[in-house]
């Protein structure tokens, strides 16, 4: 959408066959915490995170200092 060659998630939906909800989550990840990412990288994160519980957290804060906190990567 940021390129501009998309107009909606709903188009982003049908060009990739998969549901519009699930395309609205995603922008979330890209504000995910570096710590965050380099611990799943390096197989370093609590055994039940990964990208899938990073989508279904609607508590996760914007703050990464916060979001690490709050998943338990110190």
């Amino acid at each position: 959408m940021a390129s501009g060659s998309v107009r909606s998630w709903a188009e982003i939906a049908r060009r990739e066959s998969i549901a519009v909800r699930y395309v609205e989550r995603l922008p979330r990840l890209a504000f995910t915490a570096p710590g965050i990412v380099e611990a799943i990288c390096r197989g370093r994160q609590p055994a039940d995170l990964n990208a899938q519980t990073l989508l279904n957290r609607i508590d996760l804060p914007l703050e990464w200092p916060a979001q690490l906190k709050a998943i338990g990567i110190d």
